[in-house]
């Protein structure tokens, strides 16, 4: 008996079971082959995955290096710059200090030659100065003498204007020619006086009963005085107040007898 007869005699529910079995058998080698293949491909994209992270990690690293290097080469030529710039400070500061020096220095030797002007100009102007004596005083009488110097080193000239007061003990001050009335002001000059020279001038006062109150010490013999020059400097005038004292029997100046 061959094989197909054999087979025809097989019962439908064995034929079942075979078909079944074969159909299974197909299905485990089609499921195998497709397992195989799913598990190819996904090796596949698992090696592809690899290279390709490893081509961005060598990116990654390539580009990391680059930005290393770009960030040194900024630091190394910002440190250049700032190195730069604090040298050009450091030569402004010198250059600044060295102009401030010499400005100092052009300064002083400015003043030096001012002030050696101005000593020239002071040597070669007229000094004017002035003083006053008693030169007789009685009872009937009193003469003083006013005498102006000059002790620069050229001519000058001057006017004198004057008056004499009887001031009670306790009115002692500075007086000027403001406390003089215009009847009592004397002016003489104008008067050339050379360098290095003086001119004194003298004037006598004939007033009893004024002179008898100065012998008693009951008033004061003031002399209000000025001096105009055009080579006094600033004003053109050099005031000057002199008393007389009888316990002393000299001119002395008023701010002596001022009160302390």
């Amino acid at each position: 008996m061959n094989l197909w007869q054999r087979w025809k005699k097989v019962s439908i529910n064995n034929k079942l079971m075979i078909y079944m079995t074969a159909i299974l058998a197909v299905a485990t080698t089609l499921y195998t082959l497709m397992y195989r293949s799913q598990v190819e491909f996904t090796k596949e994209n698992a090696r592809q995955s690899a290279e390709q992270t490893d081509r961005l990690v060598a990116a990654s690293e390539r580009l990391a290096e680059t930005t290393k290097s770009t960030l040194d080469e900024a630091k190394r030529v910002n440190k250049e710059a700032a190195d730069r710039a604090d040298r050009t400070l450091q030569a402004i500061e010198t250059q600044t200090a060295a102009s401030k020096s010499q400005a100092k220095t052009s300064q002083i030797s400015a003043r030096a030659a001012e002030e050696s002007a101005q000593i020239a100009r002071e040597g070669s102007r007229p000094a004017i100065t002035s003083s006053v004596r008693l030169s007789e005083l009685t009872d009937d009488r009193a003469q003083f003498t006013i005498k102006i110097e000059n002790n620069g080193n050229t001519r000058t000239q001057f006017t004198l204007k004057y008056c004499a007061l009887m001031v009670e003990m306790m009115a002692v001050r500075d007086f000027s020619l403001s406390d003089c009335n215009q009847s009592q002001m004397l002016t003489k000059g104008p008067f050339d006086l050379p360098a290095h020279n003086f001119k004194e001038i003298t004037n006598r006062l004939e007033r009893k009963e004024d002179l008898k109150l100065i012998r008693r010490k009951e008033r004061y013999f003031v002399l209000p005085i000025a001096i105009y020059s055009k080579d006094i400097r600033p004003t053109g005038v050099l005031p000057m107040c002199g008393v007389y004292r009888e316990e002393y029997g000299i001119i002395g100046e008023c701010s002596d007898l001022k009160p302390k």
